[in-house]
Order: structure tokens, then sequence, then C-alpha cells
């Protein structure tokens, strides 16, 4: 906050973990501005529904607490009025970064961006980043405030902005020695599989630090920058030991449920340590997935509740992947299939219905069926797929098309009906570097009593595994110069349906059960047809 004040600086950066202040930072910031200082300014969150939820919920508190009362014109509606505000003579703006328009042509001195790792990475006027700091050119005197919580590792806004600047951390001195150092996760200790004994090790003379000193360690910390050469660019990093609403015990705890899955220990990564997280997607090979290979003692194991299958459409066949499913998402691959043929031939699709109708024999008696399939549309043959799914859409099939970001950010988005020549489909958008993160992610885990753990039979081989781990994730610059994280073949790989159907099955059970309760009334209604003679 001391930054906003200092003339050489320009731009003060928040790399934070979450919950530690670096919203109040923000709203702080504006308190001070329109109180000292009034300007026309800006605030922008990803969206616009969290500006407007952020402008109610967070800052008009704030701003009566301080006698900042806002006027507004009595033209503005209300939904209006929660957006655009006057202090003290000055216009302020609330926008979303999904919103161009409410970016463009409009000139602020000061400005705050929030959680700019979850904007868009690009929108058709171009980068929301930057368009935003475009509005800031006319002002010498300009003051621009970038904050948010690390997302992937090179592909993270606040890290690239955080490495332009001075790039600030804070040393605590050790109540033992009286050393300063930048605590990190490295030195928090624990007696294992006991967090309560959480404690942070001095890494000079190796005292013990109990938590009940931490706050008045930290209160005695200084900034101390990296690169004081820089003098435009304030940056600041902080993650959640510095917090004195948080335990030790409590981070150790959550540190020891996140790491049994990488898709939770991501998000612990991200929201604790305050770090970018380097997805390690090219650890999975094909090798190490064969030697996990089992024996079913039935095409369906008796463990399995529910069986999905996703289809993936070349312009010559159609590639198809059976997933067997119980609670927790722990899988079971069942089959693999090819069925060459056009797909705009209604033959090619009747050979896919004979495995879309079989009962597929259970482990223990009985027989299953596939309950959700998921077709892509997207290529040369999206018309093909529309006109033969729309008459099996009663049987669970439906149609999809492969989207990075998805809609809004789902897995799988609700259906929405389109109008085609042979009638109305419903289609549903899926978000694939989504779908293919939690499949990689879930590669890796080794324990098959955590959910997510995928089973694999003896009857797949060296080349389903090949194109299950066939792409990597890479990192480019877009055409705006943000680093943009993507999904990309594996040099030597050709082939990568068995990736691409497991993430079409898997989006068809999220459509058919998005949540664990809803997944159990699914079981329990599969299980009783099932009885059913």
């Amino acid at each position: 906050m001391n930054a906003l004040t200092e003339s050489s600086v320009d731009t003060v950066v928040l790399f934070f973990s979450s919950q530690i202040g670096k919203t109040e930072v923000l709203i702080n910031g504006v308190l001070f501005a329109y109180s000292n200082d009034p300007g026309p300014g800006m605030v922008i969150l990803p969206t616009l529904e969290l500006s407007g939820s952020f402008s109610q919920d967070r800052l008009s508190p704030a701003l009566k607490a301080c006698s900042l009362q806002a006027t507004t014109s009595k033209t503005r509606t209300t939904g209006d009025a929660v957006l655009h505000k006057r202090l003290n003579s000055s216009p302020l703006t609330l926008c979303g970064a999904n919103s161009p328009a409410s970016l463009a042509s409009r000139p602020v001195r000061w400005l705050w961006c929030d959680e700019i790792d979850h904007w868009p990475a690009a929108t058709p006027e171009g980068d929301p980043l930057a368009l935003a700091i475009q509005r800031t050119a006319a002002f010498r005197r300009r003051k621009v405030v970038l904050a948010s919580t690390p997302t992937i590792k090179h592909a993270s806004r606040i890290e690239d902005w955080f490495e332009r600047s001075d790039r600030r951390s804070l040393w605590a001195p050790c109540p033992r020695c009286s050393v300063a150092f930048v605590v990190e996760w490295n030195h928090v200790r624990w007696e294992t599989g006991d967090p309560s004994t959480a404690y942070i090790e001095c890494p000079h003379c190796r005292g013990r630090i109990e938590d009940a000193e931490r706050a008045a360690m930290f209160s005695a910390a200084t900034w101390r920058p990296e690169a004081p050469e820089v003098t435009r660019i304030r940056g600041y990093r902080a993650w959640a030991v510095c917090s004195p609403w948080v335990r030790l015990s409590e981070m150790v705890a959550a540190f020891l449920q996140a790491k049994r899955q990488p898709d939770t220990l991501q998000t612990w990564v991200n929201l604790t340590r305050g770090e970018s997280w380097e997805a390690p997607t090219d650890g999975v090979e094909s090798a190490s997935l064969l030697l996990r290979r089992e024996h079913y003692a039935e095409e369906v194991p008796a463990a399995v509740d529910v069986l999905t299958c996703g289809v993936d459409t070349q312009d010559d066949r159609l590639e198809a992947l059976v997933v067997g499913w119980t609670a927790g998402e722990i899988s079971w691959v069942i089959s693999r299939e090819s069925f060459p043929g056009d797909p705009e031939d209604a033959e090619t699709w009747r050979t896919l219905d004979e495995m879309l109708l079989r009962s597929w024999p259970r482990e223990g008696g009985g027989h299953a069926r596939i309950a959700s399939t998921l077709v892509d549309c997207l290529g040369h043959r999206t018309g093909a797929v529309y006109r033969a799914v729309i008459p099996r859409q009663n049987r669970g099939v439906r149609a999809s098309v492969g989207r990075d970001g998805g809609l809004n950010g789902m897995l799988v988005s609700p259906p929405k009906a389109l109008r085609t020549p042979h009638g109305t489909v419903q289609r549903h958008l899926v978000d694939a570097s989504q779908v293919k993160g939690l499949i990689y992610a879930r590669l890796r885990i080794e324990d098959p009593d955590l959910p997510g753990y995928i089973h694999f039979p003896d009857t797949v081989g060296d080349a389903f595994f090949s194109e299950l781990t066939a792409e990597h994730q890479v990192v480019q610059r877009n055409k705006y110069g943000v680093p943009v994280r993507k999904w990309a073949m594996r040099p030597g790989r050709e082939r990568n349906e068995s990736l691409d159907t497991f993430g079409l099955a898997l989006a068809a059970l999220r459509i058919l059960a998005p949540t664990p309760a809803r997944f159990a009334e699914v079981a329990a209604r599969v299980a009783a047809a099932e009885r059913t003679p």
C-alpha cells in the first residue's frame, strides 16, 4: 500500500496465495485514491458477475465505513449503479475481463486488476490485460495494481509480471539466532502423521520456531528486493505462512490430504503456497502404464456401477472407448473399439450401435449396459454426426464439441439445443484442456483405493497406451504476448484417439452424474434396471 504513494512506482504486483489480504489491499487502494488523490479509476475482476458481487459485498461497505458515499446519476439503473460510481467527483468503473466492451475507450489513472491468472487469454479485441493497461497511457502519474494467486508454471500472468518487477520477498528474523530468512514450505517440519506437531526450522541455526512465535516473527519482517535496479514495477510475493489466520497444523493437514491426488495438490500449491504449478505431464510414460494392467474376471468387474462411452469421429472411421465407473470416479477401461467406414454412411453408425446396445457380462453374474455416450462432432463430419445422434438421443447418445476453456470453465456444459435440417440436436461443450489435464493427473495416481484411479485390462496393449499418453503441454505466447499453455502431440506420436475417447467417456459421465450425490442416484437406478428381467 505504501508503494502506491511513491512517485517512482507506477505498477504494483501482488504475487500472493489465497486469503492473506490481497483483495483488502486493492480495496484500501481504492479508498486511498478517492480520499486523497481522486482521478478516474477502474477495478477489473475476471467476470462481470464477480465485479457486481465485489461491488455490493466488499466495496460498498468499505466506502460507507470511510464516509465515501457514491453518487450516481438518477438515470442509471440499479445494476448500472453497481458497476459505475462517482466518488469525490471522479468516476470509478467496475468491469469484467470477459467483457471487452467494458474495457474500451475509458481513460483511467487508477487501475486495479484482481485474479489476473483467471482472466481469458484473449478476447476478439485482444489481450484484456493489455487493453486495461492501455487505458492508463494518457496519465503520467498512473498507478496500476496487478494481483492474483498463480496457476500454471510458465503460463501464469502474475508470475510473468512478478519476474519483470524488483521481486520482493519477506525476510523474517529467527527468534533463536536473529538471522532473517525467507520462510518457504521446505522449512516447515512435523512428526510423521501428526500435523499438530508442525513448526518452522531455521535454516541457519536449525532452531525450532513454534507456531505461536510466527506472528511476532513476521511482525519484525522486512521486504527485500532481488532486483533493486528495477524501480518502476514493485513486486511482492507472499504465501499463507505469513497469515495470522491459519495455523501451521492446518496447512500441514491440508497438504497431507491434497498430496494424495495431483489435481488437489495443484490447488493446494496455488492457493496455500502461492506458487505456480508445474504440471508433470511428461512424466507419464506408456511403458509404466503397461505394468498396471490386470486381469478382469469378466468384461465388467464387479465393482463397476455405471458404463459410459466416448466416440471420436475421424474421416474414415469411428473410434470408441467404453469405461466403467464407481464412486470417486475410480474407473475401469472396458473395451477399445474401432469402426471403419465413412461417418456419412449409415452402416458405420449401425455397427457402432451393435456395441452401444450390447449387454456386457458382469463379474458375479448379470449384465451391464452403456448408460451415456458422447460423440465428438468437430471436424469434417459435423452434419453426419448430428444426423446420426438425433434419433439416438433418447438412448443417452449426445453430441459434443471440444474447446479450450469450455463454457465458463465447466468441464462439460449443459446441453444447447441446435436446430438442424434433420431435427434438434442437444450439443455439449467440453473443456478439452481441462479434461486432458485431469486424465494425466489421474494416470499418476498409484493407489487403486484413491478417487480417480484408472484400472486397465490385460486386453489393451502398447498402441492403446501410446495413444493415451500421446500429448503433452507446451507453453506458447499468443499473438498478444500472453503465455498460454497448450496441448500438443509429443514427438514421434501420430494418434491420440485413446486419450480423446477417454475424455469423452469422462464427460459423458459428468453429463449423467455431475456430483457425487447424483452419481449415487444413477448407480442405484442402473442397479435396479439390471435386476429387472
